[in-house]
């Protein structure tokens, strides 16, 4: 049933004869323990991880606008099964990380986005304050890849192109400038690594730039 048909059914049902509780949805809860980075620009970001079986990958996931590591719920179960490691982080001004370097509560709404200033471009230190993190846990650099969605594919891409050592990127609905962040010189600079593009026909931007970065990929 979609969000809306429940709303509409929801319309022509009689009043309630008092007020009810409206129960909380209990939060999704997914393998590995909760840590917290703290980035060189001074944002502390929540996050989740697993470390990977021994001789399998390590996936960093980064969410998409207005997202937040729980959207990878169902994912990291597959890969925790499957015995890959992963570190799903909440990007600053999402989920849990909403506090901003002066204590003050600050969501991604509020970013301001320009060719002077842009917070979203800053999220680069969010995927290097992770990165560093794994490298910590004594995780190769050659043994992480980074899954994203829109604005995380993005960033991910933009991280590999400049670290060589990352083995693969998945972009889920790419993007060639999600938040006036571009990725055209990126994927150039990647090269000949693996790299998956994954998009849907619905999403009418993806679908139209996702070739375009294919054939940047191809070269």
């Amino acid at each position: 049933m979609t969000a809306a048909l429940f709303l509409a059914i929801v319309a022509f049902l009689p009043p309630p004869a008092r007020a009810q509780s409206i129960p909380v949805p209990a939060p999704k809860i997914f393998p590995g323990i909760v840590i917290d980075l703290k980035t060189q620009d001074h944002w502390t970001l929540k996050a989740k991880y697993l470390p990977a079986k021994e001789g399998r990958r390590t996936f960093l996931l980064l969410h998409g606008t207005g997202g937040r590591k729980e959207d990878w719920y169902y994912f990291v179960h597959g890969l925790s099964r499957r015995g890959y490691g992963y570190l799903a982080v909440d990007l600053r001004g999402h989920g849990e990380s909403r506090t901003s370097p002066d204590g003050q509560p600050v969501a991604w709404r509020k970013f301001k986005v320009s060719k002077i200033y842009n917070e979203f471009a800053n999220m680069a230190a969010d995927v290097e304050t992770a990165i560093a993190y794994l490298t910590a846990q004594a995780t190769p650099e050659e043994s992480i890849g980074i899954i994203g969605a829109d604005v995380g594919a993005s960033l991910g891409l933009k991280y590999a192109a400049v670290h060589s050592k990352i083995s693969m990127v998945v972009m889920l609905s790419p993007g060639m400038k999600y938040q006036e962040i571009t990725t055209v010189n990126a994927m150039r600079a990647y090269k000949d690594r693996p790299i998956l593009m994954v998009h849907s026909e619905a999403d009418k931007t993806s679908a139209r730039e996702t070739p375009i970065l294919y054939e940047f990929a191809k070269r």
